[in-house]
């Protein structure tokens, strides 16, 4: 069975989500309804549920906009299929099931853009941060920070040289290791908030050299493709693709991740 099929059972995540709200009951039953629906092969119910979750209840995780994004795909609305599997990988980086459908469905739209190679240490560090999210890496700060200052309680209370010096030794390496994982941390967080990301959904839009529509048209981009947010006037955006082309379109031709 294909990626694409792949159902999630969220029972667990609901009741870490909602505890004891009283929206728990109608939201798993959507959930249910979504499920089954998808099950029958009718998406476009199976969308509106999940959909109502996300607008009414204002629940989010990355099952949920996985599952989404499934029904869209399998609709053929390869837009609204790719925006929601970037959400998905916005809560859960590196989701390899999530990736494969993505994959799938960018190979589906009109711009096949290339992305410059990122550098090897971006890259490297991209990879380690994703794989938790910013929750972990922010507890296991406060771990580490714990342990040097137990660690600096050890070399000012020592009774011995050697207990001071594993003290004092221990609580330099403990320090260094709470700041780089802070820094993950910090990195972890910024991805899965930052809004600098967005999905083009204008069929076809001409990328100006200015924030004018008078202005240079200097390529185009279609419907699915990704471009980066660098910039914004009223109701203009600087835009960025993979491949490294920039320009300005109107901030309602796209998406926000």
């Amino acid at each position: 069975m294909t990626a694409i099929y792949r159902i999630i059972i969220v029972v667990f995540w609901l009741g870490l989500s909602i505890g004891q709200n009283a929206f728990s009951a109608p939201v798993e039953k959507l959930f249910d309804q979504g499920n089954q629906s998808f099950l029958k092969g009718d998406y476009k119910n199976a969308a509106l549920n999940f959909e109502e979750i996300l607008q009414e209840h204002h629940l989010k995780s990355p099952e949920l906009y996985f599952n989404l994004g499934n029904c869209y795909f399998k609709m053929t609305d390869y837009p609204n299929a790719i925006l929601n599997y970037e959400r998905s990988l916005k809560l859960s980086s590196g989701d390899e099931d999530v990736l494969f459908n993505l994959n799938l469905a960018n190979k589906k739209i009109e711009d096949q853009i290339v992305a410059i190679p990122e550098l090897f240490y971006y890259r490297w560090f991209r990879g380690l941060y994703s794989m938790f999210d910013a929750g972990f890496w922010a507890v296991l700060t406060l771990i580490l920070w714990s342990i040097t200052v137990a660690l600096g309680f050890v070399f000012v209370l020592g009774s011995t040289s050697t207990l001071k010096k594993a003290g004092f030794y221990g609580a330099i390496f403990s320090l260094l290791m709470s700041i780089g994982v802070f820094a993950l941390s910090w990195a972890s967080h910024r991805a899965s908030y930052l809004q600098n990301e967005a999905i083009v959904f204008a069929g076809s839009v001409s990328v100006k050299s200015a924030p004018t529509e008078t202005s240079t048209g200097l390529f185009l981009l279609h419907a699915g493709s990704k471009v980066k947010i660098s910039d914004q006037i009223d109701t203009w955006v600087k835009i960025r693709t993979a491949d490294g082309n920039e320009g300005w379109i109107l901030l309602s031709d796209v998406e926000v991740i």
